[in-house]
């Protein structure tokens, strides 16, 4: 996945007005076989991209998500979210999180991937491990906000 198109598409939205924006790019890969008879019958494979922007304008916010990720399309979606969110009702509790209030390592991430499962985040991506050591697990939490819980190499 290229992290230059997401760090492009929030820069985008900041030259358009937003006084924050967060989004993610999902992909994923699906295959399956189904065998009758001792014979393959059916072979499916699928591929899938995604980006989902969320944009804030002081405290109103837009949310918008693509699959087409050609650079028209994604100019378009960073717009039409900007534009939005300018004339949408402000909301006192929207807005992105104090960065200082956020954790950025996850001590056991089997515990943390439990408690947020039971919270009713959904599993999008992972468990898996990282090059160089680590895991990390990327989720999508009931208000479709996705995030990732990263546990470090254990020494």
């Amino acid at each position: 996945m290229n992290r230059d198109l997401l760090v492009s598409v929030l820069k985008r939205a900041a030259q358009r007005g937003a006084t924050a924006a967060d989004g993610f790019l999902v992909e994923e890969s699906h295959f399956s076989a189904s065998v009758r008879m001792r014979e393959i019958e059916n072979i499916n494979h699928s591929r899938e991209q995604r980006l989902s922007l969320r944009v804030f304008a002081g405290r109103a916010s837009a949310a918008a998500s693509t699959s087409d990720l050609s650079r028209e399309s994604l100019e378009r979606v960073v717009d039409e979210a900007t534009a939005l969110a300018k004339i949408t009702a402000e909301d006192p509790h929207a807005g992105l999180p104090e960065p200082s209030t956020l954790i950025t390592q996850v001590p056991d991430l089997d515990l943390a991937l439990g408690h947020a499962k039971n919270k009713g985040a959904k599993v999008l991506n992972g468990p898996m491990d990282v090059p160089g050591g680590g895991r990390i697990v990327q989720m999508m939490d009931p208000q479709q906000a996705a995030f990732a819980l990263h546990q470090s190499q254990k020494k």
